[in-house]
């Protein structure tokens, strides 16, 4: 089973945390999916924001784990490319740890230590990336696993 954790800068509002809490429950079957919402920063200033989150990122993520940055600039998959990606992780054992931004995204040099995939070419609020992302994980794991959400 897939080992899934997805960390984001911020709680999900009282309007996406419904859709986390169903994409967690339908995910459970595939992966085993933790979730760690850091707290906003309070500094002031893109730079020191995004330094202050690259700090609070590197105490979470577990050694020996696969990251993944989301990031506008990050790779694109199509659907499939995405839930071969997923198929490679989970035959291989590797924990996959995703880290969704805050609204000032990324700083460079922290990014560029992680592979980098993009959900889309649209930003997203982070909240609302937190629900597409695990939406997509579901629907991916779906297709490794031949379950026919995916039509």
């Amino acid at each position: 089973m897939l080992r899934v954790t997805v960390c984001t800068v911020g709680k999900p509002t009282a309007v996406s945390q419904p859709l986390v809490q169903h994409y967690q429950r339908m995910l459970r079957g595939f992966a085993n999916c933790k979730l760690i919402h850091l707290p906003e920063s309070t500094v002031r200033g893109v730079t020191q924001a995004r330094a202050a989150d690259a700090v609070a990122f590197a105490k979470v993520i577990p050694k020996g784990s696969q990251v993944i940055a989301l990031d506008t600039e990050g790779k694109t998959f199509l659907t499939h490319q995405f839930a071969q990606a997923l198929k490679r992780f989970e035959d291989q054992g590797e924990h996959v740890v995703f880290l969704i931004g805050g609204p000032d995204g990324f700083a460079p040099e922290f990014v560029q230590q992680y592979q980098s995939w993009s959900l889309s070419d649209l930003t997203f609020p982070h909240q609302l990336a937190l629900v597409v992302l695990l939406e997509q994980v579901y629907r991916g794991l779906t297709i490794v696993h031949g379950k026919a959400y995916h039509r």
